[in-house]
C-alpha cells in the first residue's frame, strides 16, 4: 500500500513538473531566436573601468547562447576581449517567472558584476531592463533584441547609468552566427575541379586542406596563366578572406578578397587587384553553387574599363 502511494505521488510529481517545464518553455519561446553562437564588434562610447575598457576601446563579443532545463531556461555565456585583451567570462540566465507572470534575468560576471532584470516586448523588438551592481558603483539601462535574419541579430543598450550619471547610448551591433556554414562551403570546395571561361578558355584549379585551420590553399592552371593562394574564415570577421597571386606571359598581378554575405549557396563579396600592366581595379563577386559538382563564380565589373563575367565549375572527377 505504502509503495503504491509513492508511485501514485512520484506520478503526480513529474506530471506538474513537465506542466511547468512546458508552460515556461512556451513564455521564452520567442525569444529563440538568440539560440546559438554569435560574435559582434564595436567601439565603447564611454569608459567603463571595472572591466578595463576606455572610451574608444574595441570590443569583441562572443556569445554562445543555449537552451538549459530541458527548455525550461536559456543560458547565455559572454567571452569578451577589449583592445585584444580577454575579460573574465560571463553568464547570464533568462527564466519564466510564473508567480509575477514575466520574463526574468539573472547576471553574474566574473569581472564583479551581479544583477537581474526583465524582458518585455515593443514594437517588435525585445527589451531588458536590467540592473547591476559592483562594489564600486550600480549600473542600469535597457538592452534592446532585434531579430534580423536566422543568421543575425542587432543590439543596443540606451538608458545607461552610472548611479546618477548619464552614460552616452551603446552603438547598434550587428551580432553574427557562427555556425558550420562556413566549414560547409570548405568542405565543398575542397578537390579539384575543371574551369571554362566564357571564350571557352579551360583549366584546373586544386583546392586542398589546410589540417583543423578553416582554409583551403589553392593553385590553378591554364595554357596562358597560373594562379596560386589561400581562402581562410575570419571568425572575428565572420566572412572568407583571399589572397591570390597570378602570373600571366610575364604580368604579374595580385588579387585580394572578401565575402561577406553567405547562404547555403551563395558567397557574395568583392575583390581588389594590382596588374604590373593594368594597374588597379575592383569588382563584385559571387560564388553560385549549382549543385553538388557544379558552380559559378560571376564579376561584376566597377571599374569603367572592365567588363562582367562568368566562369563556370565542374568538379574534376
Amino acid at each position: 500500500l505504502v509503495s503504491l502511494a509513492l508511485v501514485f505521488l512520484f506520478s503526480t510529481y513529474s506530471a506538474s513538473y513537465a506542466a511547468a517545464q512546458d508552460e515556461a518553455h512556451e513564455h521564452l519561446k520567442p525569444l529563440g531566436f538568440l539560440v546559438g553562437k554569435w560574435v559582434g564588434k564595436y567601439e565603447l562610447p564611454a569608459g567603463v573601468p571595472e572591466i578595463g575598457g576606455e572610451k574608444g576601446s574595441t570590443v569583441i563579443q562572443r556569445v554562445a547562447t543555449k537552451w538549459v532545463l530541458d527548455g525550461a531556461a536559456i543560458e547565455m555565456t559572454f567571452r569578451t576581449t577589449i583592445d585584444g585583451e580577454r575579460r573574465p567570462e560571463s553568464r547570464e540566465m533568462i527564466a519564466w517567472d510564473p508567480a509575477n507572470e514575466r520574463i526574468t534575468h539573472v547576471i553574474i560576471d566574473g569581472s564583479g558584476f551581479f544583477g537581474d532584470g526583465v524582458w518585455r516586448k515593443q514594437d517588435g523588438d525585445w527589451l531588458l531592463e536590467w540592473k547591476a551592481g559592483t562594489k564600486d558603483g550600480t549600473y542600469s539601462g535597457t538592452s534592446i533584441h532585434r531579430e534580423k535574419s536566422d543568421t543575425a541579430f542587432l543590439w543596443q543598450m540606451v538608458g545607461i547609468r552610472k548611479d546618477d550619471d548619464k552614460l552616452p547610448d551603446w552603438p547598434m551591433v550587428e551580432f553574427r552566427r557562427v555556425g558550420s556554414l562556413h566549414k560547409q562551403w570548405i568542405k565543398y570546395l575542397a578537390g579539384k575541379w575543371q574551369f571554362t571561361f566564357e571564350d571557352g578558355r579551360t583549366g584546373i584549379v586544386t583546392w586542398t586542406s589546410a589540417g583543423t585551420t578553416p582554409a583551403l590553399s589553392f593553385t590553378g592552371e591554364t595554357d596562358e596563366f597560373s594562379i596560386v593562394g589561400v581562402i581562410g574564415w575570419s571568425e572575428v570577421e565572420q566572412k572568407f578572406v583571399e589572397s591570390d597571386f597570378v602570373t600571366q606571359d610575364g604580368t604579374r598581378a595580385r588579387l585580394h578578397r572578401e565575402y561577406a554575405k553567405m547562404t547555403k549557396s551563395t558567397l557574395t563579396g568583392k575583390q581588389v587587384w594590382w596588374d604590373t600592366e593594368l594597374g588597379k581595379g575592383g569588382q563584385a563577386l559571387q560564388y553560385h553553387r549549382i549543385s553538388d559538382d557544379e558552380m559559378t563564380l560571376t564579376g561584376k565589373a566597377s571599374d569603367s574599363d572592365g567588363t562582367d563575367w562568368v566562369v563556370r565549375f565542374k568538379r574534376h572527377k
